[in-house]
C-alpha cells in the first residue's frame, strides 16, 4: 500500500478545513498494520483551543503573519511564523486560525479590523485552534481555495505583523 500516493489523492478531495473530518472517517478503512503512517501522513485539526501572549513592542514584532478575515470569507490564520521568534517560541504553528485576540471573537472581524485590534494593547491575547490549513485567496473577487500547511509556500515579499 503506498500511502504517500494516498494521502496525497485525498488532499484534492478533501480540501478545505470543513472536510479534514474525512481523514478520521477514512482511517479504519486503512489495514491496522499501515494506520500509524496513516495517521503521521494525515494533517489533524485540533479541537482544543490555546491561548498564547505576545509583547507587541518586541524589537523583532510579533513573529508572524496572517492572511483571512471576513471579506475573504474565512477566519484568519497564521501564514508565517518567523523562526525562533515570539510567536514561534510559545508554539504557534503556520494553519492555526485565530479565534480570539484579548478577549474578542473575530469570527466576523474584516483583516483591517483585526490588526487594529491587535494594536490596542501592549501585551496581546491570542487564542488559536490549529487547522493545519491556509487560505489562498488574493482578492475578494478571486474563489477562496485551501492548501495544507506542508504543501504552502509563502510569498517571500509578505510582511509580518
Amino acid at each position: 500500500m503506498n500511502l504517500p500516493v494516498l494521502v496525497g489523492d485525498l488532499k484534492y478531495v478533501i480540501n478545505e478545513p470543513s472536510r479534514l473530518p474525512l481523514f478520521e472517517a477514512i482511517r479504519p478503512l486503512i489495514p491496522l498494520k499501515h494506520q500509524v503512517e496513516y495517521d503521521q501522513l494525515t494533517p489533524k485539526r485540533s479541537r482544543k483551543l490555546k491561548e498564547v501572549r505576545l509583547d507587541r513592542l518586541h524589537p523583532e514584532g510579533l513573529g508572524i503573519s496572517v492572511r483571512g478575515g471576513v471579506e475573504f470569507g474565512c477566519g484568519l490564520f497564521i501564514s508565517q511564523l518567523v523562526k525562533s521568534g515570539q510567536a514561534d517560541s510559545v508554539g504557534l504553528q503556520i494553519g492555526d486560525e485565530i479565534v480570539r485576540i484579548n478577549g474578542y471573537s473575530i469570527y466576523s472581524c474584516t483583516h483591517e479590523e483585526v490588526i487594529n485590534l491587535i494594536r490596542t494593547k501592549k501585551i496581546v491575547s491570542i487564542k488559536v485552534r490549529h487547522v493545519g490549513m491556509i487560505p489562498v485567496k488574493s482578492s475578494p473577487d478571486e474563489p477562496l481555495k485551501w492548501q495544507f500547511v506542508d504543501q504552502f509556500v509563502s510569498n517571500p515579499g509578505e510582511g509580518k505583523n
